[in-house]
């Protein structure tokens, strides 16, 4: 069965407001979908639980989001929300380790279900749905105060 556009992002999109609600909401809205209140889910969202029990992740090493620690498994921020979100609705998360290389031809040929900790990109927007971004980290170059002949990236080549 192909799962179509529309599907995927409204999968996506779901996904995003369950993290939004573990991140800013109540700790305890999603505990039982069924009884108490807060994320309410559609048929639709429920029928895809039910015929996705298990999520393909990828697992690249991206510190301090994506972390493998061999047979302990992978830790890190992106980790720790996506298990939260997927403990909270039912869902198996599988990580798949490997190269960056590797697992983004995973997610283009949808071999994965869900990649975390995606910098979003002209080039991925073609393939994949992006969330809105819930952690954001500025790119900086650090250097020693002694060195003065740095002074942007262009210096680094």
């Amino acid at each position: 069965m192909e799962l179509s556009t529309v599907t995927i992002r409204k999968c996506l999109i779901f996904v995003f407001f369950v993290w939004v609600a573990l991140l800013w909401g109540d700790s305890h809205a999603l505990e039982n979908t069924e009884e108490e209140p807060g994320i309410t889910l559609t048929d639709e969202e429920r029928a895809w639980l039910t015929s996705h029990p298990k999520i393909r992740v990828n697992g690249d090493e991206w510190a301090p989001f994506n972390m493998n620690k061999g047979p302990a498994g992978f830790e890190g921020i992106s980790v720790d929300i996506l298990n939260l979100a997927a403990d909270r609705v039912g869902l198996e998360v599988e990580i798949v380790p490997g190269p960056w290389a590797d697992l983004k031809e995973m997610l283009k040929n949808r071999g994965l279900d869900v990649g975390i900790s995606l910098v979003k990109t002209p080039e991925r927007e073609k393939y994949l749905t992006f969330t809105d971004t819930y952690v954001s980290m500025p790119n900086a170059i650090y250097v020693d105060r002694s060195t003065t002949d740095i002074h942007d990236i262009q210096d680094l080549n």
